[in-house]
């Protein structure tokens, strides 16, 4: 049976998560968000890697992270009704198989397209609630180094060194290994770590200088 042919190029999607609300930081109220620790863009991030998989025709390279998502998406925590994370494991399947593959130009998507990407974009692991505006905020599209006093030290290590290997990647694209061993942190990450670091007061101080929070130790 021939494969069949969509689009598969990523826009940012909407996080699949329910409502953070706020959180209190020395006595003041803060906006809760949902921290990357590698970043989701379009031009350096997770968004990224895939767009250039697909350009470079490397799909394959995704093979363990869309295998972990596969095994895992149902214990993530998301919002995501079972029809959907059906579809989303259905999908990361049909991708590795390659019945599933990118044809450029087209208008089509997959079945369950939309949750796919929300929780590729998405894993908890590498996620963290805390303040929406901080001072140590990443700029741009920049990795998060401030993560490391709030997530474990291997989860750090793993998304840290992915982040270089996907920047290296995006650098050249001629080497899939960047992409392939990018994945395999992300997967070691999405296998391991199935809820986002939630916030802790504790880990965070005000800046009253700058009025805003920022992590401790950062």
């Amino acid at each position: 049976m021939p494969a069949q042919e969509f689009n598969l190029t990523m826009v940012e999607p909407v996080h699949p998560f329910g409502p953070v609300g706020n959180g209190s930081i020395q006595g003041h109220s803060v906006r809760m968000d949902n921290n990357h620790v590698v970043s989701k863009s379009g031009e350096k991030g997770l968004i990224a890697l895939w767009n250039t998989t697909l350009t470079a025709d490397a799909v394959g390279a995704s093979k363990q992270y869309l295998t972990a998502i596969d095994q895992q998406v149902d214990k993530f925590g998301t919002t995501l009704g079972s029809a959907d994370r059906k579809f989303v494991q259905e999908l990361a399947r049909a991708i590795n198989n390659r019945s599933v593959v990118h044809k450029p130009g087209s208008t089509a998507r997959p079945q369950g397209w939309d949750p796919f990407v929300q929780v590729f974009v998405w894993i908890p692991g590498n996620l963290f609630i805390g303040p929406m505006a901080r001072v140590d905020a990443p700029k741009g599209d920049a990795f998060d180094t401030s993560a490391r006093f709030i997530i474990a030290a291997d989860q750090y290590s793993k998304l840290q060194n992915a982040d270089t290997l996907i920047r290296k990647y995006l650098t050249d694209s001629r080497k899939p290994q960047y992409a392939e061993d990018a994945y395999a942190d992300l997967a070691f990450v999405a296998r391991t770590y199935l809820a986002r670091a939630p916030f802790d007061a504790n880990q965070w101080t005000w800046d009253s200088g700058r009025n805003l929070p920022k992590i401790k130790g950062a």
